[in-house]
């Protein structure tokens, strides 16, 4: 009987390469939504007692991780059940040391939940991000308010909204600008 489990449970799994965790928010008692992206698009999971201490998959799926993950369709629930991740990159442990560093990759992950749907191609957007993360940690924090920019005309133009012109004006400006372009869009 107990082989029989373990053989439908394989038939029942399914393997998600690649993808970036966006975010995690409770989900029950004991267990994590998790939301992730990767050229297929944004998915929703569950990753069954994630806020149990011991659990194995507590440090696995922070944010900014970028991973392989194995998923068991779920008959009773409309999330399917993370069973096993396996970790390809961790950014969050690169970009910790920095908090201005953390910050902008935390408001870009942000931007980009926001935009990505489920079933819809992601994959330009999951590559300039990883590229993004790749190169975060060797820039300048001062350098981090121009880059910004180049992130947000990044998302407009994805979005097919890139401005033909920018307006003269500061950087700070010009990204509350940019921010209220996407907002609205």
């Amino acid at each position: 009987m107990l082989s029989c489990i373990n053989v439908i449970k394989k038939i029942m799994r399914y393997k998600i390469q690649n993808a970036l965790i966006l975010k995690q928010s409770n989900f029950r008692e004991n267990d994590l939504k998790i939301t992730l992206l990767n050229q297929n698009g944004k998915h929703e999971l569950l990753a069954k007692g994630g806020k149990n201490i011991n659990s194995k998959l507590v440090p696995m799926l922070l944010p900014l991780s970028f991973c392989d993950l194995w998923i068991i369709k779920s008959k009773y629930l409309s999330l399917d059940i993370i069973a096993d991740v396996k970790i390809r990159n961790n950014f969050f442990e690169n970009l910790r040391k920095s908090p201005l560093h953390l910050k902008f990759s935390l408001r870009a992950i942000e931007i980009l939940d926001n935009i990505s749907y489920p079933e819809i191609s992601s994959g330009s957007l999951l590559k300039n991000l990883l590229k993004l993360l790749l190169t975060l940690p060797k820039i300048k924090e001062i350098d981090l308010p121009k880059l910004w920019i180049h992130f947000e005309l990044f998302v407009l133009e994805y979005l097919g909204l890139k401005p033909s012109k920018l307006p003269k004006m500061s950087i700070k400006k010009l990204s509350k600008y940019l921010e209220e372009k996407i907002l609205n869009s």
